[in-house]
């Protein structure tokens, strides 16, 4: 087995579980306390988009790599639609739309169009995140279980990228790659006592808000 065969299936191992260990924290504390609607709208369109590169450029390691995600990404969706009491079209429409646009710049404008393209619901997930990170006054309901597999997941697939010469899968994963390494320092300062920026932390005793997106 080649390097590149070898680089493609560990990241598609990986990025299989990514979304799990926020699922799991989600489905068990119900608490959404930092985790943006957007971020998980974004992963949804990324699922989706990245699922039918894959099948255009004869890459299964990247299908079944999101296909299996897309199961974590709507477990976290449809718990946080439950949360916070939002209608199906309010959780799942934005990333299926997004999806969608992304899907058809692929088929028409080319690998490095998509890959340009693709970093829209990227940045939304990953940007969206770490403004959360940013400003949330609470951040216990981000798992960073999540947001390190995430790094861990676009530093795999930038190698990987490099390697295939696909320029769209380049862009994408160097890209997210930074913002993804923001969010776990960030999470990190977070939780060894950095307090919220730009609003206000809650006060000492009062309990932290858990419904915030």
């Amino acid at each position: 087995m080649t390097l590149l065969a070898v680089l493609g299936w560990v990241a598609a191992a990986t990025a299989m579980t990514i979304g799990l260990p926020q699922a799991v924290r989600l489905a068990r504390t119900r608490n959404v306390a930092g985790l943006p609607l957007a971020s998980w709208q974004g992963m949804l369109a990324i699922n989706l988009g990245w699922s039918f590169h894959g099948t255009l450029i004869g890459a299964p390691n990247m299908v079944v790599t999101n296909l299996v995600g897309l199961v974590s990404t709507t477990v976290v969706l449809a718990l946080m639609m439950k949360v916070c009491s939002l209608s199906l079209w309010r959780a799942f429409l934005p990333g299926i739309g997004l999806a969608a646009g992304i899907i058809a710049v692929d088929l028409w404008l080319g690998s490095a169009v998509f890959g340009i393209a693709s970093l829209v619901p990227g940045l939304v997930n990953t940007v969206g995140q770490a403004v959360k990170l940013v400003h949330s006054p609470s951040v216990s309901g981000v798992s960073p279980g999540f947001l390190f597999l995430q790094l861990l997941n676009q530093i795999l697939w930038s190698a990987w990228a490099v390697l295939r010469t696909d320029p769209g899968s380049q862009i994408t994963s160097i890209g997210l790659g930074v913002v993804a390494a923001f969010n776990a320092v960030w999470w990190t300062l977070r939780r060894l006592g950095l307090r919220a920026l730009f609003q206000p932390s809650s006060e000492p005793g009062e309990p932290a808000p858990v419904r915030a997106i």
